[in-house]
């Protein structure tokens, strides 16, 4: 099935977005506000994107707005300090950091300091604003190269059982990329043989 993400609605088109583009990384987002208010936030659509230049890339989205009549929601905290700054941190999450890092995914008014909340450290930056979070064991130092991006049109296999309905709940068994030279499935983890331009057949 091919449909317009404009014939979806936001629960939809997210969830074809979050079960077909998996397993990702959380980007644990540390910004400062131009006041210098600080705040962190997780974020699970992100990923490394490009090494030469160096890009990292992760959607922030949108918090649904207070006008009932509103329909384009407004810009959290995060994308807001960006927007102003130009800078942030990007914190990796690790398993023992679930909790903290999910203490910090609240709904929290702009003055409130996400780091305060979770009890974490901050630790003092090389070149840019953003603190880092002391406990997480890498953090890249960012500084904005640009905002972008916007889905046209999604194609979906269907279903035997579903011919007529997009089904935004199908997960794919999408195979994934651990760290070192392995993929892994949905429930195992297999070798990766090296492949040269010989190997090929072109």
């Amino acid at each position: 099935m091919i449909v317009s993400p404009s014939d979806l609605s936001h629960k939809d088109l997210y969830s074809i977005l979050l079960n077909s583009v998996a397993p990702r990384p959380i980007a644990w987002v540390s910004t400062v506000s131009a006041s210098g208010q600080p705040n962190l936030a997780p974020f699970s659509f992100f990923n490394a994107v490009c090494v030469d230049p160096p890009l990292l890339a992760f959607a922030p989205g949108l918090r649904q707005s207070k006008q009932r009549e509103g329909n384009d929601g407004e810009a959290k905290d995060t994308l807001r300090n960006i927007r102003e700054t130009k800078e942030f941190v990007v914190n990796i999450v690790t398993y023992e950091l679930r909790e903290a890092m999910n203490l910090t995914s609240g709904e929290y008014v702009s003055s409130v300091n996400e780091f305060e909340v979770a009890k974490l450290t901050p630790q003092a930056p090389q070149v840019v604003k953003p603190p880092r979070v002391a406990e997480s064991p890498v953090s890249f130092e960012c500084k904005l190269h640009q905002i972008l991006g916007l889905l046209y049109r999604p194609h979906q296999r269907q279903p035997c059982d579903r011919p007529d309905r997009l089904d935004s709940h199908q997960r794919c068994i999408s195979q994934r990329r651990p760290v070192g030279p392995e993929f892994a499935g949905p429930d195992r983890t297999h070798g990766r043989d090296s492949v040269h331009q010989d190997d090929a057949k072109i």
